[in-house]
């Protein structure tokens, strides 16, 4: 599909003031992309917002300044798929533009991508032509020529059209298009005037530009201070670059003024984040100089609390600044995957930190250290990410457990496409139209490729109602879960038949018989009838916690007849599915009832032959097509071989180790449970996921979600910081997702429910909705709103 117009228009907008804003009515049917240019006659602070049926279009680049003793500015804005049909083009100001003229045009066939190229400015009756890219013949030439305080009449050359002309006496927007195979646009006046050029040529939809690597020719942090009426100057040296890019981190609510080498700059308002106790604000500087740089803070007349900024100068990129910011009060680490990077796009992070003293925070998973400074009150440190050759940045971690309150933003400097030889030198920087991604609590939605969803259920904390089964939680599971896992069976069950009291006999804690717990798990599949049943078999029980292996009453005391008794109670249940929930981890300090690395490099464990042995005996009795096995393995169970190093190492590092070296152990298995859960505010979940799944890639993988009271060393995890690990897993090709757990995710919840520490509800509805499973927006724990409730009602003591 050829780059077409289907929409242009040129008005004069007068006096545009934040009381007298420009609004004008646009039908963009047909468009899939927004293209305005503002021009006005100041080079006031002021910037305008530019929206589209509420929604922001963004500023390409910064706008372009000419102060030849008569001032004024334009800048070019973009909105990628704005809003169908007929809606209000809104321009509007904190303070005043001065006489603006507005242009809108509305394309087709396009890639989101823009070139945009500023002419040299000059009086004159001819100007230098603004050429195209001689090898994407397919794309659409769009130029935009201001004109202040003169009134010549102007004339494209052959082979452009002029799509739009307005304004009034003394200030003309001309707009003129042209294939990308048209010759280079020379306009030509019947008069001297002053004209600003800017051509933007729009690439056709599937368009890539192949692109150099991005280079970094400075940076540095920079303390200012408490600003009042006060002014600080910095400098910094910087090479030729394409772009210098200023942080500005400040603990109060209004931002100081900005000038740099003399000329005033101005923060726009899709780069300024509040970070609550105070303001983080992004300031793109393109094309500033070789040289000495002076870079002036100044409150003027009011108070701008402490001030620090950051400088980074990069060579090789478009001009995009897009940026991600995280705000965080009071966490010890925070997390998020860098999704959507470009290959050989830079990457950069900046983490402010407010109202605190010193120290150092910490960027890990291949984020290198640039700058950082201490000011007063506030301080700042800046980090170069690891190189995006896939496309994705899996894992950043930020963590310092003193700072009460953090702002962090992450930056991906797209590169620069490689110019074509041929190119005129005001023709070589392409600019995308910058992204802005608050983060903090919204999603990003994947595309799953067949994900699932497992819940354990703690049956200790089910209602003491036998009788009834249509009051129980577990009859009312929604069908977005694939297995429902009994909790807890233990590995000595004496179960006989369905008039065994099934509590006594297996230790799941239903306290009535196997007929009326099969009328349950009936009922439940009657109402779900995808949904299959599991059964966890787990040493330690709600009555003995048994945490040492090769205990008699536990693991170690497992015969034939108890492997027995449990095929016949999931034969009378319908249970086709066990999983080996073996966590035993030693009280004994003696280093050798743990985990060791063997002079050959081997990771070993005093557990080994017992969770091998067992592993292997229930598949000899619950045989494949009939059986599906899972196993639980804890959190650092595969930090061995090329994962050995990873943090937080332990006793129980490589638990699973044995599994991987005895092939009828790992035969024996179809899936693992992995427990990214409980091990302490320095783990990270999605590096071992990526660990299980480096070690046992024949398995199908589960990630973890852990609800309900807090994890050890007090964590809880996010709605963010939960949906990155779901997300993580579609990325990875996982099979999905389970959570511990059903009941204690939202009965043991300990305060208020929100995005910060979500309940086991919230958390089954996100998976769901990732996923694309059914059911997405009913609760997991629910009695069909016919109970008595979650808190009040009688359990099994």
């Amino acid at each position: 599909m050829a780059v077409a117009t289907t929409y242009s228009g040129v008005w004069d907008a007068g006096a545009v003031t934040h009381a007298g804003p420009f609004s004008q009515a646009v039908d963009l049917a047909g468009a899939s992309l927004l293209v305005v240019v503002v021009t006005w006659n100041n080079v006031s602070e002021d910037f305008p917002l530019v929206t589209y049926g509420g929604a922001t279009v963004l500023p390409v680049g910064a706008p372009r300044v000419v102060d030849a003793g008569l001032g004024s500015t334009t800048a070019v804005f973009a909105l990628k798929a704005p809003a169908v049909g007929s809606n209000t083009l809104h321009v509007g100001v904190s303070f005043s533009l001065g006489n603006t003229v507005v242009a809108a045009v509305g394309i087709s066939g396009d890639a989101g991508l823009l070139g945009a190229r500023w002419s040299v400015d000059e009086s004159a009756e001819a100007f230098p032509p603004v050429g195209a890219d001689p090898d994407k013949a397919t794309s659409l030439l769009l130029v935009a020529a201001a004109e202040w305080f003169w009134n010549a009449t102007i004339t494209p050359s052959a082979g452009w059209t002029g799509l739009a002309t307005g304004g009034v006496a003394g200030r003309h927007l001309h707009l003129y298009t042209a294939p990308g195979s048209a010759d280079p646009l020379e306009l030509t006046a019947d008069s001297s005037t002053n004209l600003m050029i800017l051509g933007v040529e729009i690439y056709e939809a599937g368009e890539r530009l192949p692109a150099g690597p991005v280079t970094v020719e400075a940076y540095d942090v920079l303390d200012y201070g408490i600003l009042g009426d006060t002014s600080v100057t910095h400098t910094i040296a910087v090479a030729a670059c394409d772009l210098l890019v200023l942080v500005l981190g400040s603990t109060g609510k209004t931002l100081p003024k900005v000038t740099v080498n003399d000329v005033p700059r101005s923060f726009v308002d899709q780069l300024v984040f509040d970070a609550g106790d105070g303001m983080v604000a992004i300031l793109p500087v393109p094309h500033p100089g070789a040289g000495t740089i002076s870079i002036n803070l100044s409150g003027y007349s009011g108070y701008r609390g402490a001030n620090i900024l950051g400088a980074l100068a990069l060579s090789g990129v478009t001009g995009q600044v897009p940026a991600r910011a995280f705000h965080y009060e009071s966490a010890p680490f925070v997390r998020t995957d860098l999704a959507g990077t470009e290959a050989h796009s830079g990457l950069f992070g900046f983490v402010t930190t407010l109202w605190q003293g010193a120290g150092t925070p910490g960027m890990t998973w291949g984020w290198s250290p640039l700058a950082n400074t201490q000011g007063e009150s506030i301080s700042m440190a800046v980090f170069s990410g690891p190189p995006p050759a896939d496309g994705t940045v899996e894992v950043i971690s930020v963590s310092e457990a003193a700072y009460p309150a953090q702002c962090i933003l992450l930056m991906d400097f797209a590169a620069r496409p490689e110019a074509a030889a041929d190119l005129t030198a005001s023709a070589t920087l392409r600019m995308l139209a910058p992204s802005v991604d608050m983060t903090a609590t919204n999603v990003g939605k994947l595309a799953p490729d067949g994900q699932v969803f497992d819940v354990y259920c703690e049956s200790w904390l089910e209602k003491n109602l036998p009788a009834s089964p249509d009051l129980l939680y577990l009859t009312h599971v929604p069908k977005y879960v694939r297995y429902f896992i009994l909790s807890f069976a233990e590995p000595l069950i004496t179960y006989t038949g369905l008039e065994d009291n099934v509590a006594a006999t297996t230790s799941v804690r239903f306290n009535g018989t196997g007929h009326q717990f099969k009328a349950a798990l009936d009922l439940l599949r009657a109402r779900n009838p995808g949904i299959k049943i599991m059964l966890s078999v787990q040493q330690s029980t709600v009555d003995a916690w048994k945490p040492e292996p090769y205990d008699p009453t536990g693991w170690g005391g497992l015969t034939e007849a108890h492997i027995l008794a449990t095929r016949k109670f999931c034969e009378d249940m319908g249970i086709h599915a066990i999983d080996i929930d073996y966590e035993t981890f030693s009280q004994n300090l003696d280093p050798t009832y743990h985990c060791w690395t063997a002079e050959d490099g081997e990771r070993h464990c005093y557990h080994d032959a017992e969770l091998l042995s067992v592993i292997k005996l229930y598949r000899e009795y619950f045989p494949r097509p009939d059986y599906y096995i899972t196993a639980a393995p804890p959190h650092v169970g595969a930090y061995f071989g090329a994962f050995a190093n990873e943090t937080p190492v332990g006793w129980n590092s490589g638990y699973m180790a044995c599994v991987k070296r005895d092939a009828e152990a790992l035969a024996a298995l179809d899936g693992l449970h992995i427990q990214t859960y409980d091990a302490g505010a320095t783990f990270n979940p999605l590096r071992a996921f990526a660990a299980y799944q480096h070690h046992f890639p024949t398995l199908e993988l589960f990630m973890g979600l852990r609800t309900g009271s807090p994890e050890w060393e007090g964590v809880h995890r996010s709605y963010g910081e939960m949906a990155e690990m779901l997300n993580f897993v579609i990325r990875k090709g996982g099979k999905g997702a389970f959570m511990y757990s059903l009941l204690g995710g939202v009965m043991e919840h300990p305060g208020d429910v929100t995005h910060a520490w979500p309940d086991g509800n919230m958390a089954a509805q996100l998976t769901a909705w990732l996923y694309d499973l059914p059911e997405a927006t009913k609760p997991l724990a629910s009695d069909g709103g016919i109970g008595a409730g979650a808190i009040f009602v009688p359990r099994l003591t």
